[in-house]
C-alpha cells in the first residue's frame, strides 16, 4: 500500500506543526454503570492496530511528500478518579484538549475515563484530525469494538535510508509537476475572489489586548440530543431533508450570532465525505460552500435543498477543486500554511456545517452494551487574538445513531462574553423556532 500522505493530510499536518496545536475530534460515551474494564482494554488495544495506529514521518526534502509509518504502542489510558457531575462534563472535556496529542511524535490519539457523581462513567476518545476525520475515526472505532483486524501494513519509522528516501521523494515530486501548474492557477483565482470577502469580514472585528493574545481559550461548546423521528417529521413538514434541516438550523443560529454578510445571507461551509472502502486517507473529504437566506429556514427548506444539491452535483461533475488547490502544499513555507487555510475556509465569516450522517450501531457499544449517550464534537485550543482576527467561529456537527440525533455546537463571537449560557439560550431559541424539543447540555 502507498503510504504517501494525501495533499490535504500534509496540509493538516503542516498547519498543526506551524501552530503547535491542531483540531481534535472527541468521541464521548456516557454510561449509567461502571466501566467494563476488560472491554475497555480490548478496545484500546484494537484501536492501535487500525487506522489510528500510525504517525507522520516527514520527508528529508523541504518540499517532499510526507509518509505514514506505524506507531509504537498507544498512550496508556488516562484514568481520572475524581467524580464529575454529568452536567459539568463539558469542563472535563475542555481540560482533555490540553493533553499532548501529536501526529508526528505521538500519541496521535488518547483514551480517557472518569467516574460520574451520579454513579455512571464517561469515556472520551481524542483523535488528531491529522490522523483521521470523523468518518474515518468512526470506522476505526467500529472495527475496534467488533474486533475486526485492519492492518494497513505501514513500515516502521526511519526504515528508509536517507539516500533511498531522497531518491523516492524526488521522483514523487517530479511526477507531480503537471499538477502544480493547475494548482497555482487555482490558487491565484481563489485569492482574487476571496480578497474582498476577507477584508469585509475582518474590518469590524474587535481588537484584542496583548494579554489576550498569549492565552489559550476554550471555545464554548454545547451538546444537543433530539429524537430522530421528531427531527425527520420537522424536515418533512418544511419540505426538506435531514441534511437541509441541519443546514437550516446552522444558518438560523449563524444569523442570530451575527455571522451574516451585507445582504443578510449566511455562508455555510459543508464538508463532504469522499471516503471509500479501504480508504487510508486521514481527511477523505472535500468542501462545498452555499450562501443561504436564514429568514426562510423555519418556513421552507426548499431553497436549502436546492443549494446543497446544486453544489453536490457540481462537485460530482467537476471534481474536487480543493484537492487541486492543495497540490502545491509541499512547497508552501510552514509559517504560511495557516494563511492558505484561512484563505480557503475563513473568508466571509462562514458557519461550519458538518453532517457525519448515520453511524454504525456498534460504535455505541464500546463496553459491550449501548451507551446512554454518544457525543461527537471538535476541540482546539486557540488564542483569543487568532479567534477575533479570523472573525470567530461557529461550527455545528451532527450524527444519527440508535434513533437519536446528536448535534454539537461550538461558537466564539468577537466582542461578546462568549459564555456557554449565552450560546445555550441562542441554541434553545433556534430549536424552539423549528418546533423541536431537545436536551441541551
Amino acid at each position: 500500500m502507498d503510504n504517501t500522505l494525501a495533499y490535504i493530510d500534509q496540509a493538516s499536518f503542516l498547519n498543526f506543526r506551524a501552530l503547535g496545536h491542531g483540531q481534535l475530534i472527541l468521541f464521548t460515551w456516557i454510561y449509567e454503570q461502571p466501566i467494563n474494564q476488560s472491554a475497555l482494554q480490548q478496545f484500546h488495544r484494537n484501536l492501535g492496530r487500525g487506522l489510528l495506529g500510525r504517525l507522520v514521518e516527514r520527508s528529508p526534502l523541504p518540499f517532499g511528500r510526507h509518509r505514514w509509518v506505524s506507531s509504537s504502542s498507544p498512550a496508556a489510558i488516562d484514568r481520572y478518579t475524581l467524580p464529575v457531575a454529568e452536567a459539568q462534563l463539558h469542563q472535563w472535556l475542555d481540560s482533555l484538549a490540553n493533553l499532548v496529542i501529536d501526529p508526528e511524535s505521538g500519541p496521535g490519539w488518547r483514551l480517557a475515563t472518569t467516574p460520574l457523581i451520579e454513579g455512571g462513567s464517561a469515556i472520551c476518545l481524542l483523535v488528531s484530525h491529522s490522523i483521521a476525520d470523523a468518518v474515518g475515526a468512526a470506522q476505526a472505532i467500529s472495527n475496534a469494538i467488533d474486533n475486526r483486524e485492519c492492518d494497513l501494513g505501514y513500515p516502521i519509522a526511519n526504515s528508509r535510508s536517507l539516500s533511498k528516501a531522497l531518491r523516492q521523494d524526488m521522483r514523487s515530486t517530479l511526477r507531480s509537476l503537471p499538477e502544480l501548474v493547475h494548482a497555482f492557477r487555482s490558487a491565484a483565482s481563489l485569492l482574487l475572489r476571496t480578497r474582498h470577502e476577507s477584508s469585509v469580514s475582518r474590518k469590524d472585528h474587535h481588537p484584542t489586548t496583548k494579554q489576550q493574545a498569549t492565552n489559550g481559550v476554550s471555545v464554548p461548546c454545547l451538546s444537543i440530543q433530539l429524537n430522530e423521528l421528531e427531527w425527520d417529521q420537522c424536515a418533512s413538514r418544511l419540505g426538506g431533508t435531514r441534511n437541509s434541516l441541519h443546514a437550516g438550523l446552522a444558518a438560523l443560529l449563524g444569523s442570530r450570532l451575527g455571522r451574516i454578510d451585507r445582504n443578510g445571507r449566511v455562508r455555510l461551509n459543508v464538508p463532504v465525505s469522499l471516503r471509500q472502502k479501504n480508504d487510508s486517507r486521514a481527511n477523505a473529504l472535500s468542501m462545498i460552500t452555499v450562501s443561504v437566506d436564514p429568514s426562510s429556514a423555519t418556513r421552507d427548506l426548499t431553497p436549502f435543498n436546492i443549494a446543497l444539491k446544486k453544489e453536490l452535483r457540481k462537485l460530482k461533475n467537476e471534481g474536487d477543486s480543493l484537492h487541486e488547490l492543495l497540490t502545491f502544499i509541499p512547497f508552501v513555507p510552514p509559517w504560511a500554511v495557516g494563511l492558505v487555510e484561512g484563505m480557503i475556509l475563513e473568508s466571509g465569516m462562514p458557519v461550519a456545517c458538518s453532517m457525519t450522517g448515520r453511524l454504525d450501531t456498534p460504535i455505541s457499544r464500546l463496553c459491550g452494551t449501548n451507551a446512554k449517550l454518544l457525543d461527537i464534537r471538535g476541540a482546539e485550543r486557540f488564542s483569543s487574538e487568532k479567534l477575533n482576527r479570523s472573525g470567530g467561529k461557529l461550527m455545528l456537527c451532527s450524527n444519527h445513531i440508535n434513533g437519536h440525533v446528536s448535534i454539537s455546537i461550538a461558537s466564539w463571537q468577537p466582542g461578546t462574553a462568549n459564555s456557554r449560557e449565552a450560546l445555550k439560550r441562542a441554541a434553545e431559541q433556534a430549536l424552539n423556532d423549528f418546533g423541536l424539543s431537545a436536551v441541551v447540555t
